[in-house]
């Protein structure tokens, strides 16, 4: 979890430098048109790749390491092409994620800001600031779970045992959480698409990917099992 706490760590202070300085240059102008451009350039390119090329290889030696633990735990394991078509598939969904989530966020802030009259460029910043502080732990914590969850889906998939997949919910969970217990879809399916909102206690959460699997949101403990 080192690995990927120091790895996400480069990935959101280079992310707040780059994203602060576009803040800066193009609300200075207030330009907002502007920089919605930028962002969406920043977020769809630029910032992918650098991700990408920090975090690459530590996703691969997690995932060989998780396969082993599956197979002992299961009794199958994914062959190395089976493996490959999963490293690309979740390396598409980590960053279509990660990056989703930062513009959805600065989007929201820009939105309320316009809305409750406050300074823009001071919501922005702070939590820019908040990302440095927080994000890198909470990403690994979660990276550590995820990858488990998304290799069980995997090794299901491919071993043609289990056709479809239940959540599971652990502990204490969260109104979401629970309202996501029990659950179930086919093993080649999602259990929320992209933009989807789920509703549950009077709040919603909106995704910006496709959930196949948990973590559902930050500190989110669920788990798989076959239906």
């Amino acid at each position: 979890m080192a690995s990927f706490r120091d790895a996400f760590g480069r990935v959101i202070r280079r992310e707040r430098t780059d994203v602060a300085k576009a803040i800066r240059d193009h609300l200075g102008r207030r330009d907002e048109s502007s920089l919605e451009q930028w962002l969406v350039r920043f977020y769809g390119e630029d910032h992918r790749q650098f991700f990408e090329s920090q975090t690459d290889a530590i996703y691969q030696a997690t995932q060989l390491l998780t396969r082993s633990q599956i197979f002992q735990e299961l009794g199958y394991q994914l062959n190395d092409d089976a493996l490959q078509r999963f490293r690309n598939d979740y390396r598409q969904n980590v960053l279509d994620e990660y990056m989703g989530d930062s513009l959805g966020q600065i989007r929201g802030i820009m939105k309320k800001s316009r809305e409750d009259g406050v300074d823009m460029v001071d919501a922005l910043t702070q939590r820019l600031e908040e990302w440095v502080e927080k994000r890198a732990d909470k990403l690994a914590v979660a990276e550590a779970h995820r990858t488990v969850n998304a290799l069980t889906v995997a090794a299901f998939r491919e071993s043609g045992i289990v056709s479809a997949l239940r959540w599971v919910t652990a502990g204490d969970s969260c109104p979401f959480c629970q309202e996501m217990n029990g659950r179930i879809v086919s093993v080649t399916r999602e259990f929320l698409g992209a933009g989807e909102e789920l509703s549950a206690g009077g709040r919603q959460l909106k995704t910006y990917w496709n959930v196949r699997h948990p973590p559902l949101h930050a500190g989110c403990d669920c788990s798989l099992a076959p239906a």
